[in-house]
């Protein structure tokens, strides 16, 4: 077994949560189960996969079983991922809130070969949203994302980095690639879920540097068509770039949302329409669809945390909530337009950067000379990311805490051209080491990482990342802000 295949099998079985493969029959029969099932049901990987003392269908609560059979077969019939909450039974007769993302796996031809996805324990979630008012839930939704969002997101960007390192050693025809990708997958739905909880709270910082509203929206266009199942989606692009400063992958999640829930208000096939536009000195997005609208009540408690008006188990009532506190991270305002029968459209107007968008990168892996000085108290995902910047180029130095960063920058008598820091870190954080370490090499560039809310001067890097994080992204990221930074500026 190799060194990443090891890692890979270290980082499923601390997942907080279980990862599974299953298939489509009467009992939704387990392939392959990950070792969170133990903590999370009860019941060992044996006891489901091989043994099979139980069936899945027999977990999960009998005022549940329908409707999640339901969401199930329709997200299977409308090629779309299904994400739901409902009740299962330990095997101590505990009942836990489950939280389920996963999605079909199809072959060449279009058959089903099987379901896979992600469950996680939302008791507490669910517990604290019956028992507290909206506001008192946001206040204590934002505690507890904060306090678990960067160990998870450690664990994620872990995972994300030993996936790709196996992807890179691995070629195109290897059948192994197929249960990468879905691990890959299944850790993407992971993400998503920790980035809903941990972005209500407490926002996490804007990307620092321009992305082009019209590239992202493109760049989604076919997962969104996928998502709105029969519906149409069509899109009106602007001519020229629209650079705003928002973290494009908060910004997919935008769109995503506006998606999801215009596909939901339209009651079989309908359309819905993206248009994007420059207004002054805005940039304007509309979403709209023909579905069945909604009532003033509703319109006045739309963005509300938790509020919803799909049936239990379809909606946590985060999406919108998250979409506005996304806009106003960037100085952008959302409003929404409808009426019963009548559709409904959600206006966004964000602020244009003034610095211009960076040109596309290539597809091919974004090589570098550079030496970065990589800071990181997370052991597994130092590794990674060391091991794949090392892979396109780069020379990287390591430093588990600020500390230490700063004490390897000092006996280096060489330049270094990036510090690449975590910001939550022991005995002297992200900050506060790009602040000393500017003092003493001005003129190298620096980007934070982040796993939790943690914010930064705006002058103190060129941009924050949001963990978790893969390797591609990074290194073209990385890439990208290196190449601005040694550009000559005009007169």
């Amino acid at each position: 077994m190799s060194d990443s295949q090891e890692m890979l099998g270290r980082l499923m079985r601390n997942l907080p949560g279980m990862a599974y493969r299953c298939l489509h029959d009467a009992d939704w029969t387990l392939e392959f189960v990950s070792d969170g099932s133990t903590e999370l049901l009860g019941y060992t990987p044996e006891d489901l996969v091989v043994d099979r003392k139980i069936a899945v269908t027999d977990l999960i609560h009998p005022d549940d079983l329908a409707q999640v059979s339901l969401e199930v077969e329709a997200a299977l019939s409308e090629r779309r991922p299904f994400s739901m909450v409902y009740r299962m039974q330990t095997a101590s007769g505990e009942i836990k809130h489950i939280s389920e993302v996963g999605r079909g796996i199809f072959s060449a031809d279009g058959s089903l070969e099987a379901l896979e996805g992600f469950l996680s324990d939302v008791t507490a979630r669910v517990e604290a949203e019956t028992a507290l008012s909206a506001a008192q839930r946001r206040e204590v939704l934002g505690q507890l994302s904060s306090g678990i969002a960067h160990d998870f997101n450690n664990l994620l960007s872990a995972l994300y980095g030993v996936s790709d390192l196996m992807m890179m050693d691995m070629p195109q025809d290897d059948p192994g690639r197929t249960s990468i990708e879905s691990i890959i997958t299944i850790t993407d739905k992971a993400k998503e879920l920790t980035q809903q909880l941990q972005h209500l709270g407490k926002p996490a910082p804007p990307a620092r540097h321009p992305s082009d509203l019209n590239r992202i929206v493109r760049s989604q266009l076919k997962l969104l068509t996928e998502l709105a199942g029969s519906s149409e989606v069509v899109a009106t692009l602007e001519a020229d770039s629209l650079p705003v400063a928002i973290d494009p992958a908060r910004f997919e999640q935008v769109l995503l949302n506006l998606v999801g829930n215009a596909r939901d208000a339209i009651d079989g096939a309908g359309r819905i329409e993206l248009r994007l536009a420059k207004n002054a000195d805005r940039a304007l997005l509309e979403v709209r669809d023909n579905g069945t609208g909604m009532t003033a009540q509703v319109r006045a408690k739309a963005f509300d945390p938790f509020f919803t008006t799909k049936v239990p188990d379809r909606g946590t009532g985060l999406g919108l909530a998250i979409i506005k506190d996304t806009v106003a991270d960037c100085g952008g305002t959302i409003e929404v337009e409808s009426e019963p029968g009548k559709g409904t459209t959600f206006r966004l107007l964000l602020p244009l950067a003034t610095r211009t968008v960076p040109t596309e990168l290539p597809h091919d892996r974004p090589v570098g000379t550079e030496i970065v000085l990589l800071a990181e108290d997370d052991d597994a995902v130092r590794l990674v990311i060391a091991r794949g910047l090392r892979r396109l180029g780069y020379t990287v130095f390591e430093a588990a805490n600020g500390e230490q960063a700063l004490s390897v920058s000092r006996r280096h008598k060489g330049p270094i051209d990036l510090l690449l820091t975590d910001g939550n870190m022991p005995r002297m954080n992200g900050v506060d080491l790009a602040r000393a370490f500017a003092q003493e090499r001005p003129d190298a560039a620096r980007i934070m990482i982040t796993g939790d809310s943690m914010t930064a001067p705006e002058d103190l890097f060129l941009t924050v990342i949001s963990k978790p994080v893969r390797l591609q992204p990074l290194a073209d990221q990385v890439r990208e802000l290196l190449d601005a930074r040694a550009a000559p500026t005009a007169n």
